[in-house]
């Protein structure tokens, strides 16, 4: 399938792309994590915040295939009086492989990517860092809310 750059596509065209948009698979396609201040992080008057940053693009295949890829990037910081000092960052990319009867359009895509995918990819993301932080002997993480962009 070609990547088609359109003008613009309306509230009607995306729904229309959307419904026979269908997912074959969801995988992680890569995984990092490093705790740099472990006794920090565990600490319990340790105040931390919590960031996550999003990456995303995608590539069509053969035919009606198109590749997604979406990453996440958690990091949580101390809160200090000079400035936030990194305690963990953990990296997750996942590829997500559809088949798409419709037109995948640049634009299509950036209205998937700020209404549908992270409703598909988030509730792996924070299963996949909640479970690494067990496993990493670091207390369990729980991701904040990403609000949908409008």
């Amino acid at each position: 399938m070609a990547r088609v750059k359109a003008e613009a596509i309306t509230e009607e065209a995306f729904f229309q792309i959307l419904q026979v948009l269908e997912i074959i698979r969801i995988d992680v396609d890569d995984f990092s994590g490093k705790v740099h201040n472990r006794e920090r992080l565990i600490a319990r008057d340790t105040k931390r915040k919590v960031s996550v940053t999003e990456k995303s693009e995608f590539r069509c295949g053969d035919d009606t295939e198109v590749i997604v890829w979406h990453s996440y990037t958690v990091t949580v910081t101390a809160e200090g009086e000079d400035k936030d000092e990194k305690l963990l960052v953990i990296a997750l990319k996942f590829r997500l492989l559809y088949d798409s009867k419709g037109v995948f359009t640049e634009e299509f895509f950036e209205q998937f990517r700020r209404l549908s995918l992270r409703v598909q990819t988030l509730p792996f993301a924070r299963a996949w860092v909640h479970d690494h932080c067990l496993r990493m002997g670091v207390p369990p993480l729980i991701m904040p809310l990403i609000r949908t962009e409008k």
